[in-house]
């Protein structure tokens, strides 16, 4: 009898341990972590060799990008119980704001190993996802798309900036960079449309309507493709076959494979970057 209990009590144990770990990786969005990621450390590579500051500035964005998205989760408890059915039990357990700190913290620890400017940088990115989330951006209409492309490409000019010099040329990227964390905006509001709609947010597609808000995704995504081949930004080259693949998931109203090619894309740019590099 003994025996069975200590079972029955492990096995219930870590089937508690299983499903709160489960929970803190969607409280932590890794997926989008692993974007931003990317993003950075493609910032770093377009304009420096591999180097070990990679690490530091892959951790750096990953923490920040949990720090700021799991705050999200706290602050739109309404629209998250309409499309998600439930809240995630970091927001309802009260402890979701320790994982926030804690977050914040590593990417602050991280981010010390980073040049000046890019820390400086870091500072501020930190602070405009504080701000997303905490003064309501997210219900001003267009701006919230706008801020979060502008706020992401902020991520590609820490990676940049990492490599300790400034060139004009890094700010020839941002627009293609911003677009690209425009479009990912876009899908998030197609995909939070019901819980949108619900509490009265003015996306996009609550506006003007679901195929309306797909379109304006289909023309940015558009516009990112034939800027990167008509314009001869070479180093973006790698993004045009998951965009390309986002785009075509798009047409097929296939949501959640246009998310993860989206999301992919930063990350393919990134292993083409190191291995263009590594090779050079």
């Amino acid at each position: 009898m003994a025996v069975e209990f200590k079972r029955r009590y492990v096995a219930e144990f870590l089937k508690t341990k299983i499903a709160l770990l489960k929970e803190l990786i969607i409280f932590t969005r890794p997926e989008t972590g692993l974007f931003l990621s990317g993003m950075a450390v493609s910032g770093y590579l377009l304009f420096n060799g591999p180097a070990a500051v990679m690490v530091f500035l892959f951790l750096t964005a990953f923490f920040t990008t949990a720090s700021a998205y799991s705050y999200n989760y706290l602050t739109d408890k309404k629209e998250d119980l309409v499309n998600n059915k439930k809240l995630n039990l970091f927001v309802v357990n009260g402890k979701g704001i320790l994982a926030v700190a804690g977050f914040t913290l590593m990417s602050f620890i991280f981010a010390s190993f980073l040049p000046g400017p890019a820390f400086i940088l870091y500072i501020v990115w930190v602070t405009s996802g504080i701000y997303y989330s905490k003064y309501g951006v997210k219900k001003v209409f267009l701006v919230k798309n706008i801020y979060t492309g502008v706020a992401m490409s902020l991520a590609f000019l820490i990676g940049a900036l990492a490599g300790g010099q400034f060139t004009g040329s890094m700010l020839y990227y941002v627009p293609i960079i911003a677009l690209v964390g425009f479009s990912i905006n876009v899908l998030g509001d197609l995909r939070g449309y019901d819980g949108d709609k619900h509490v009265g947010i003015r996306t996009i597609p609550v506006l003007f309507g679901f195929d309306a808000g797909k379109k304006v995704l289909c023309a940015s995504l558009c516009i990112i493709l034939l800027s990167i081949v008509g314009l001869q930004y070479r180093g973006l080259y790698p993004l045009v076959l998951p965009l390309l693949l986002a785009l075509a998931f798009l047409v097929k109203n296939d949501l959640k494979k246009t998310r993860y090619s989206i999301l992919s894309s930063q990350m393919i740019l990134a292993i083409a970057l190191f291995i263009s590099g590594f090779i050079s």
